[in-house]
């Protein structure tokens, strides 16, 4: 913790600073096992947290291609999960490595919150609660725009391209909302959603247990879910129903870690069905907040992988909201799958093919003009002198 302090008061904002590679074992087990070349980042967002960004540099013994020779791409994990366990779980390699071996220069993101994203500039994770005061929104708004800056910065490119799978994709979803103009135009090619996810489809039974558990947390000085004192915070509280969670095994813990009632979003917008800003008095009734227009969205194209099977973030709950963005959208369905098939199963030949399908750099100004000049230069009886310049 005292080395990502240190990091982070020396670190300029969205740049990045390399990181020793020993500090990441469950990323390195995932390297070796499938063979691959890697290097660890640490980047400082604008509101001072210190997220960590694993580069794959290409498979072990290979030349390596230039970096963004098909483009830089970001990938970001869902909820529940980080960089390295959204990899853990394929049957053969991961997509992410993949198009490494396509010829892409591929960076894997950590939210705020998880294991290697636990540093700050001046709070502690583990004695600060101050630490935990955010909510996915703030991932859209800071960790997306401070790893986009940083892998520009590193790579020498204009724009990268983007994947986010469930909550990587509802914090892209807000963060266009509310910066495309400012940002995201000018810094990314093309969004890539699998799952995505607008409003999670959560029961209204589970209303009151939601209140009664997750929401209490704080009241009982626990800020944090799988935080870094996780241990110390079931025995505080061991009437909770997360006590006998899965999640508290160290298999788990190591993944994934959220703020308790303030990352809790999904769960407020799930319960009201509406992809709205956090409610900070929930607890009081004031359930309902302004939506998250995402009508807004004009100018960023973006495609869809849609599971047709999904019961976490519904496929028709998608199409709803889809339909409601502005830019460019392009929707693919994956039939007769669910939302967990793409930290699982989505590297067959068919789900590569279209998603390198959506990854296609825009031709530049100057390709774009040559073009047009190949077709003067088809035209029968046209010389190049007739239009003023040489291809040669």
């Amino acid at each position: 913790m005292l080395a990502e302090l240190a990091i982070g008061l020396t670190a300029a904002k969205g740049i990045f600073e390399p990181a020793p590679v020993a500090d990441y074992p469950r990323f390195q087990d995932i390297m070796d096992k499938f063979g691959y070349e890697w290097e660890a980042k640490t980047v400082r967002t604008d509101d001072d947290y210190i997220l960590t960004t694993f580069h794959v540099l290409g498979k072990t013994g290979s030349a390596r291609q230039a970096a963004g020779s098909r483009g830089s791409v970001m990938i970001q994990h869902g909820d529940f999960e980080d960089g390295t366990s959204m990899m853990e779980k394929f049957d053969g390699t991961p997509f992410h490595l993949l198009l490494v071996d396509a010829g892409y220069d591929v960076w894997i993101g950590n939210n705020r919150g998880t294991m290697y994203s636990w540093g700050h500039t001046t709070l502690d994770s583990a004695s600060d609660p101050a630490y935990w005061d955010w909510t996915w929104a703030d991932m859209g708004l800071y960790d997306d725009t401070a790893n986009i800056r940083a892998i520009k910065a590193a790579a020498s490119v204009e724009k990268v391209f983007y994947i986010g799978y469930s909550q990587g994709t509802a914090q892209m979803h807000y963060g266009l909302a509310h910066l495309e103009s400012s940002f995201h135009v000018d810094n990314v090619y093309k969004v890539v959603h699998l799952a995505p996810c607008f409003v999670a489809n959560v029961p209204n039974f589970t209303h009151d247990l939601f209140n009664k558990t997750i929401m209490q947390f704080p009241s009982l000085g626990i800020y944090s879910i799988n935080g870094p004192t996780w241990d110390e915070d079931l025995k505080r509280s061991a009437r909770t129903t997360q006590a006998n969670s899965a999640t508290t095994t160290p298999a788990t813990r190591a993944r994934w870690a959220r703020a308790s009632s303030r990352s809790s979003t999904g769960g407020m917008n799930g319960l009201t069905d509406r992809f709205q800003e956090f409610a900070p008095d929930w607890l009081n009734g004031d359930e309902t907040m302004p939506l998250v227009d995402v009508s807004q969205i004009k100018q960023v194209p973006m495609a869809f992988f849609v599971a047709t099977r999904d019961k976490v973030c519904p496929h028709r709950t998608a199409k709803k909201y889809i339909e409601r963005i502005q830019s460019e959208t392009t929707i693919i369905d994956v039939k007769g799958v669910g939302h967990q098939w793409f930290h699982t199963g989505a590297n067959t030949d068919w789900f590569m093919t279209n998603l390198v399908d959506q990854l296609q750099k825009p031709p530049s100004d100057f390709e774009k003009l040559t073009k047009r000049l190949e077709v003067f230069r088809n035209i029968p009886g046209m010389q190049k002198q007739q239009i003023g310049l040489s291809l040669d």
